[in-house]
């Protein structure tokens, strides 16, 4: 099993999915050190630690308290940890990108720093503020600010979540495995919601108003029931 990858000091890039499905990998090294990344309590950045590139799989710890000064969250950083339970991002993170936090098993709770300007946690739930969108009335569209769920925590303890005039990140659910029952409104106004419902292996139940297209539905074994009310373009 993979515990520990040694890289060369002439590496200049890392794939954002290097390391998914290496349950086993604990620790990263560059023992001969290296311009372009670096190690902080076995967890892989740049070298002056703003981005936080790979979170290994393998590695057991509960909680992680990303280091304040870092300002962006790779893709997939955190992908398939099943030991981390907490992440604590502070006010520097001004970016995260897609997939950050995909089905981590044990994950309950995201927090965020109050003085974060670009992100917010509500009830161990990842938003992102004011998404610039284009809302329609009548024959006209004018510019509307909408949050966004970023990532409903895999482990969380809710078994049902109602969800009204937010955007909803592709994949936000994924790997949820207490959630039987979801709500979603979209509000005034529809939107593309494609791919946030994938991998939600035990949702019995979910309801959708005013979507703009059906999302994909991709490894929701146990639903039951869908329904659709309002608007709905294709």
């Amino acid at each position: 099993m993979l515990e520990k990858v040694t890289f060369p000091n002439t590496l200049e890039e890392i794939a954002p999915e290097a390391f998914v499905g290496c349950s086993s990998l604990q620790s990263f090294d560059f023992p001969e050190g290296s311009e372009h990344f670096m190690i902080c309590d076995n967890v892989l950045f740049s070298p002056d630690k703003s981005i936080l590139i790979a979170f290994p799989p393998g590695l057991r710890i509960e909680k992680y308290e990303i280091p304040q000064g870092t300002t962006l969250i790779a893709e997939r950083a955190f992908k398939q940890n099943p030991y981390i339970k907490e992440i604590v991002i502070p006010a520097s993170v001004v970016r995260i990108q897609d997939y950050a936090f995909e089905n981590c098993a044990s994950l309950e709770k995201i927090e965020v720093d109050s003085a974060n300007p670009i992100y917010y946690s509500r009830h161990g739930i990842l938003f992102e503020k004011g998404i610039p969108v284009l809302v329609p009335y009548q024959d006209i569209y004018f510019n509307e600010r909408r949050n966004k769920m970023l990532c409903i925590p895999a482990a969380t303890d809710r078994s049902k979540l109602t969800i009204k005039k937010v955007l909803l990140a592709a994949k936000c659910f994924s790997g949820c495995k207490n959630i039987k029952a979801i709500s979603y409104d979209c509000g005034d106004y529809s939107h593309r919601i494609d791919g946030a419902f994938d991998n939600c292996p035990e949702v019995e139940e979910i309801s959708l108003r005013n979507v703009e297209v059906l999302p994909r539905l991709i490894d929701c074994q146990k639903l039951k029931k869908l329904n659709i009310e309002g608007d709905f373009v294709g």
